[in-house]
Formats: C-alpha cells, sequence, structure tokens
C-alpha cells in the first residue's frame, strides 16, 4: 500500500473511540510501585526493544490516531503532551499541542515538549529507524505494529504496563475482547457471505489477508473476496471486483457520506448482484477502520450489515 493510501486510511479513521478519558491517576508508591517498575522493565516494543525509558512516564507523545485514543481509553489523557495532526478524538485531545503529520512530526516541537516517551504506530519501521527517531527526539520510543486484530487488546494491556497502569489496560482488553466473542457467537453456524469491504475508492482498494480488517471481517460471518492478494491492502479492478461477485458490498463513511459517492452510481458497477439486488452497506469509517478499542463496536457494525438477520430489531 502506497505512503498515500495508507494516509487514506488513517485520515478516513481520524474519529473515534467514544468511550472518553479520565484523568491520570497520580503516581503510586510502595508494592504497587514495584510492580509497575518490573512490568515496565520487562516490556519490549513489536521490534523486539527493551522499554528503557521511565517507568509510568508523565510526558507521553503519541505519533498515530489509535496510540492517541487507546491512551485516553486507559484514562491518561493528561499524559498526552503532543500529538500528531490525524489524532482528533475524544474531542478532549483537540487542546494537545500538535506536532506534526503522523508520517513527518516535527523533530523541534517534539524537542520542546521534553517528552520522556513518545509511541509509534507502524508497520514499517524497523529498529534502526527507531533508533534514529530515539536520538532525534531525545526520548525513548516505543514501536507497536497492530496487524492483527487480536494485536489489538494486547496492544492495550502493554501500554498498561508501559504507563503503570496494568489494572486498567487489562479491564479494557478484557471488555474488548468479550465483546468481540459475543459478535462471534451471534454469527456463528450462519453461511459465511462473501465480502469486498472499500477503503479508498480511487484506486479501488480493500483489504488483504494478515491485516486486522480482514480478521474482522471473518470474526462478523464474512469471507473476504480478497483473502487471498499478496498485499495487505490491494488495489482491484472493477473486472476482478465483478469476478469475485461479493454478496455485500461495504463502504466506510464520515458524516453519513461516502468517500467517492454512491457505488451504485459509479460506471460499471450496476454489473455487481450486491448492488443491483441492494445490499450495500454503509458503516461508520472511525469505530472499523482504526485499531482501537473502539473495535468492538466495529465488529459489531460489520457483523449487522454482513448478517442483518441474527440481529433482529
Amino acid at each position: 500500500m502506497s505512503a498515500r493510501a495508507r494516509g487514506c486510511v488513517f485520515l478516513l479513521a481520524a474519529l473515534a473511540l467514544g468511550s472518553g478519558c479520565r484523568r491520570a491517576a497520580l503516581p503510586v508508591s510502595g508494592p504497587a510501585a514495584c510492580a509497575a517498575a518490573e512490568d515496565a522493565a520487562a516490556l519490549t516494543d513489536d521490534l523486539g526493544r527493551p522499554w528503557q525509558g521511565a517507568t509510568s512516564p508523565r510526558r507521553v507523545v503519541s505519533l498515530a490516531p489509535d496510540v492517541t485514543e487507546t491512551v485516553c481509553a486507559l484514562g491518561a489523557r493528561d499524559r498526552l503532551v503532543g500529538i500528531d495532526t490525524a489524532s482528533d478524538y475524544p474531542p478532549e485531545v483537540k487542546r494537545i499541542p500538535r506536532v506534526g503529520d503522523f508520517l513527518t512530526p516535527s523533530t523541534e516541537r517534539i524537542l520542546a515538549l521534553r517528552a520522556d516517551a513518545v509511541i509509534v504506530s507502524s508497520g514499517t519501521a524497523d529498529a534502526a529507524s527507531a533508533a534514529e527517531m530515539q536520538a532525534r527526539f531525545r526520548a525513548p520510543v516505543f514501536v507497536v505494529n497492530q496487524r492483527r486484530l487480536e494485536d489489538v487488546p494486547r496492544n492495550a494491556r502493554r501500554f498498561g504496563r508501559l504507563l503503570g497502569l496494568g489494572a486498567r489496560a487489562e479491564a479494557l482488553a478484557a471488555r474488548l475482547e468479550a465483546r468481540l466473542a459475543a459478535v462471534s457467537k451471534a454469527v456463528a453456524g450462519r453461511p459465511r457471505r462473501k465480502v469486498f469491504l472499500e477503503v479508498w475508492h480511487e484506486p479501488l482498494t480493500t483489504i488483504g489477508p494478515r491485516t486486522f480488517l480482514d480478521d474482522l471481517v471473518r470474526l462478523a460471518g464474512g469471507e473476504n473476496v480478497a483473502g487471498a492478494a499478496r498485499q495487505e491492502y490491494p488495489t482491484i479492478s472493477l473486472e476482478a471486483l465483478l469476478a469475485a461477485e461479493p454478496d455485500v458490498y461495504i463502504v466506510t463513511t464520515h458524516g453519513g457520506k461516502v468517500a467517492g459517492g454512491d457505488p451504485a452510481r459509479r460506471p460499471g458497477f450496476q454489473g455487481l448482484r450486491a448492488i443491483r439486488e441492494g445490499r450495500v452497506r454503509r458503516v461508520p469509517a472511525d469505530p472499523v477502520l482504526r485499531p482501537t478499542p473502539r473495535l468492538a463496536e466495529g465488529a459489531e457494525l460489520m457483523a449487522r450489515a454482513i448478517h442483518p438477520e441474527a440481529f433482529p430489531p
């Protein structure tokens, strides 16, 4: 997936996490502080780099919307001293200083914030680039790569360990896992319907295998028509889409609007049975496209789009 298309995925998901943020807990002492220190000492990021920063850091910079939302869901919004420009939910984060685009953050702004932790969500960063960022920002860098659905609760727990909020993180992750299990149970035994999820309209981009969105479609009782693609976010021609003949065509919306307009009005798309038979489903982009605890809501929305009969009014 190109940098521009990857940016579209994040920007389509730029609003999310309706759980809100609570004020962070005060620093702890005694046995609780010792436990937090032990947790942080044993923590490694997705590049296998051990965390060498402060125990329960208080000045955190987030360089991705999913990181911002998860930190907020843990009740640690007050620790965020800087965020990327795409992070805009919950509304309270709009008052936090911006450090630039999540792909090209401003070193000068981050230095001025005197961060004691910088958290990055990236599928392309390697150990060398993480070390370079750490040197530039003069702050320890923690890198996560939320490729699969299971990574979302796993990283909520890791953020909790990093921030010294392990119990709160465990409760958050357990709630997410329970809601995902409930969705899976609701559609169990139903025939799997072939699903096309439109991530972007031009070029027409969808989801490939080994992604959290592919996992989400499967959990919701669907079969991803691009599940055998070589890319994680492949482009697809109209001819290939017509040959795949999805049972359900899913588009994501912002403010009720679909980027690129209604697929039924596009040239050639009437050849799709899903469009002719009225099975174009609209789901809000934010809970679906962003790998945060709001994927619990996203899974429910996806399951209702694929198997509405499983969720009677």
